[in-house]
């Protein structure tokens, strides 16, 4: 049907739309093309465009396919608010997407794409908690030691009264790991902990140490 003179226009929206589904990338892109020279429904056709661009993993642009769908056509809003806060997602821009989530929302409270944006909006709430960069873990502890200086220097720390003494075991623990675009990942760690004996301050073993671990995510 598409391939006659004139060609109707119906045709060549269901047809990209099918081409898109089957994942037949190539034969969808020369359909639009067609379709974006003859403007055949400008609208649909840059919403198509932006299913297209997320299939082939770019992400950024189908945000500005969307974009322009919504501008063209308002009845697209909705839906296309809801792709751009999906591309975001995979971007792991997760403000932006709990932003965008939240405008399809406002756009019809009580459609159902609303009720499906604020559940995707409660799951990146939670997701940017869990992915904070910083993590600090702080721990005190106390012991009893019965027998701190088994053989002292300083003959002032012999009497039986000094052998028994208060130790707190202090640790802490800085991580890192923030959240990159792309396949890039990087953890860092600084950690330290000790032990010191009271009241002879004088007396404590303690250690620290940090590291770094930049990856690349598998299967790339």
């Amino acid at each position: 049907a598409v391939t006659v003179a004139p060609k109707i226009k119906e045709a060549v929206v269901e047809l990209v739309d099918m081409a898109i589904q089957l994942k037949k990338l190539k034969e969808a892109k020369k359909w639009i093309a067609v379709a974006e020279k003859q403007k055949i429904f400008a609208p649909k056709m840059a919403f198509l465009k932006g299913q297209l661009l997320v299939k082939e993993g770019k992400n950024l642009e189908a945000v500005k396919a969307f974009e322009k769908a919504r501008s063209l056509d308002k009845s697209l809003s909705q839906v296309a608010e809801f792709q751009i806060a999906l591309c975001y997602m995979r971007e792991k821009d997760l403000k932006k997407a709990k932003e965008r989530f939240q405008a399809a929302v406002l756009q019809d409270p009580e459609s159902d794409m609303a009720t499906f944006a604020r559940q995707y909006q409660d799951m990146v709430e939670k997701r940017i908690e869990l992915e904070r960069p910083f993590r600090i873990t702080l721990a005190v502890s106390g012991q009893y030691n019965t027998n701190l200086l088994s053989n002292p220097q300083n003959q002032a720390f012999t009497s039986s009264s000094d052998e028994k003494v208060f130790s707190m075991t202090p640790s802490l623990r800085i991580n890192y790991v923030p959240t990159l675009k792309g396949p890039w990942l990087f953890t860092a760690q600084y950690a330290f902990s000790g032990t010191f004996h009271h009241p002879f301050c004088l007396y404590y073993s303690k250690e620290c140490g940090c590291s770094c671990n930049p990856a690349e995510t598998p299967g790339h």
